[in-house]
């Protein structure tokens, strides 16, 4: 079964794109948002808040894709999971979605 989504306030979204940090949440000092579902109660949570660069926050579902951010990231179009977890941002733009601490 997938790990219970985190409490309020224990996700976070990178101001820099992933050109800047990277793909590793843990490379910015934040753990990995492991699954879909657990990416899907980030969303929910950060809807409430504006993005700075005028992203939708609303959930968009999973993805399998190469030219995306690997996990759980936000694009223009809302935040996603990417099941391949060994593709890199071909464009930049995107920027990471992280647990502040580790899933339990």
């Amino acid at each position: 079964a997938p790990p219970p989504p985190l409490a309020a306030g224990s996700y976070w979204v990178a101001s820099d794109y992933t050109s800047e940090t990277g793909y590793s949440c843990e490379g910015v000092g934040k753990a990995t948002i492991g699954s879909a579902v657990e990416c899907e109660a980030a969303a929910a949570e950060l809807a409430g808040s504006a993005d700075p660069m005028g992203y939708s926050r609303a959930w968009q579902g999973t993805m399998d894709q190469t030219n995306r951010p690997p996990a759980c990231h936000i694009a223009s179009g809302g935040i996603s999971f990417n099941t391949r977890l060994d593709s890199t941002d071909t464009d930049s733009h995107d920027r990471l979605v992280c647990a502040t601490s580790p899933s339990l």
